[in-house]
């Protein structure tokens, strides 16, 4: 595989639902490769238990809880991550819902670096694709890219390359 065209230092990643499952896995494999992660999601005690995990392994990161169906505690979440390490390059959020997607697409606009990243681990659908197209095309000098959820399969199993693959898109 090819070398990734950047470098993870400096990133800085806000993994959006990112305390269990696939969002847990994402987490950890980012930190192993050196993103500092903001682990975001409605489960207080879910998303500190993934950082303890970052933390641990010498990893820098921080946590951030809130509903993310309110947009008070969405801009939160985002706004916290940029207060904690000065930035945001990636947005990785893990959803099946629109509503849910293009709620935080639309917040993390104003909220990430130029150039930044927004990765959403969704079934592709003409609603998604609809949706990116229409925020694609505004402007924003962002990178927005769909992964399906059984693309990110070697997370599970601290697959290097496929973070470095999520890292390089």
């Amino acid at each position: 595989m090819p070398q990734a065209s950047h470098t993870s230092e400096g990133d800085v990643a806000l993994v959006v639902r990112g305390g269990e499952g696939l969002g847990r896995e994402v987490a950890l494999a980012l930190a192993c490769e050196g993103v500092k992660v903001v682990v975001g999601g409605p489960d207080e005690k879910a998303v500190a238990r993934v950082v303890g995990e970052i933390t641990c392994g010498a990893g820098v990161a921080r946590h951030v809880a809130g509903d993310l169906s309110r947009p008070a505690d969405l801009q939160a979440i985002l706004r916290k991550g940029v207060e904690a390490f000065g930035k945001l390059t990636l947005v990785v959020l893990l959803s099946p819902d629109m509503a849910e997607i293009a709620r935080v697409l639309d917040t993390a606009l104003v909220t990430l670096a130029d150039g930044g990243r927004f990765v959403v681990v969704s079934a592709p659908s003409a609603d998604l694709t609809a949706l990116l197209v229409r925020v694609g095309g505004g402007g924003w000098g962002l990178q927005l890219v769909v992964t399906a959820p059984e693309a990110l399969a070697g997370f599970e199993d601290g697959n290097a390359d496929a973070v470095r693959t999520l890292l390089a898109r």
